[in-house]
């Protein structure tokens, strides 16, 4: 593992409308959502180009089973977005559907992936352009990314006492430094 800045939630890029940090690790929703607009928190720093790095959430509340998001984008989106929005902006993990969403919704709906109480993990390969999601450390998503680009690891939660933490991660390789 390599040494590089702490990741952390970002409080600058956090929808204060809809989310509250309660520290740097800790995500909690403080208002209902809606299909137009819901609470997203990015993390910092971006990502390299080039580099390998590992994310762990902890879901401790996740009520409600749909518009909850992990996933990465290589531009800000709207801290604010509805789910179509963040659908299009970015690679994506949504509860209920059946895929990763690849700038576009995957269409596919599937059964809930994961739950109040479950982990995910995200694994990030720059070097080889790949994303996958890890629930519990059983079911995987997978897809396919963009090559050569900085990403931004982001999470988006939609209902009244949602609770996320972000539990950790690990840099295998920090990418290009340029």
């Amino acid at each position: 593992m390599e040494d590089v800045e702490a990741f952390e939630f970002d409080p600058a890029n956090t929808s204060s409308k809809y989310l509250e940090l309660s520290d740097p690790n800790s995500v909690r929703c403080h208002t209902n959502c809606n299909r137009n607009s819901q609470g997203t928190t990015f993390i910092r720093p971006a990502l390299r180009p080039g580099g390998i790095y590992k994310f762990t959430f902890q879901l401790h509340n996740k009520p409600g089973r749909m518009h909850y998001f992990f996933g990465i984008s290589d531009s800000y989106f709207p801290t604010d977005a509805g789910y179509q929005e963040i659908q299009k902006a970015a690679y994506s993990l949504e509860n209920l559907y059946a895929s990763v969403h690849s700038r576009k919704c995957c269409s596919a709906k599937g059964l809930p992936s994961f739950h109040t109480g479950s982990t995910v993990t995200m694994d990030v390969n720059l070097q080889e352009a790949t994303l996958s999601f890890t629930i519990n450390g059983g079911q995987t998503f997978r897809a396919k990314i963009g090559k050569n680009k900085s990403y931004m690891v982001f999470t988006s939660l939609y209902n009244r006492e949602a609770h996320f933490s972000f539990e950790g991660y690990e840099v295998v390789s920090s990418g290009n430094r340029s």
